[in-house]
């Protein structure tokens, strides 16, 4: 059985959080972000299952970002990125990380997988 997530998104890109809304919704609970630092102000207020979130973002990128959703509540990060992969610095508190263009069936399914996990 699936479980409802409460599922973070942030992009400074604004229609990327609403795509991935209307992709999340109404199977779970979405919350957009369209900066680091208004992520950091949601996340010291709420509690997150999943994070979705940009690497290239003014101010923090999705590494730091994810660390900070990881310590504050548990919540398994997902990367989005514009760069090749190899660029992409390594952090242990992502799970997996997406090159854009999405391929927005496969983030779906993931996300839908961890809220079966944790159901």
């Amino acid at each position: 059985m699936l479980r409802k997530l409460r599922v973070l998104v942030v992009d400074n890109e604004p229609s990327i959080p609403e795509v991935l809304r209307d992709l999340f919704e109404p199977e779970h609970d979405v919350v957009m972000a369209t900066s680091p630092g208004e992520a950091v102000t949601i996340l010291d207020h709420d509690v997150f299952d999943v994070l979705v979130t940009d690497y290239n973002m003014p101010g923090m990128d999705g590494c730091v970002l994810s660390e900070l959703a990881v310590e504050k509540c548990g919540a398994y990060c997902i990367l989005l990125t514009g760069n090749d992969l190899a660029d992409v610095r390594g952090s242990g508190a992502v799970a997996s990380v997406y090159q854009k263009p999405l391929r927005w069936g496969k983030l779906a399914a993931e996300v839908r997988a961890v809220g079966e996990r944790i159901a």
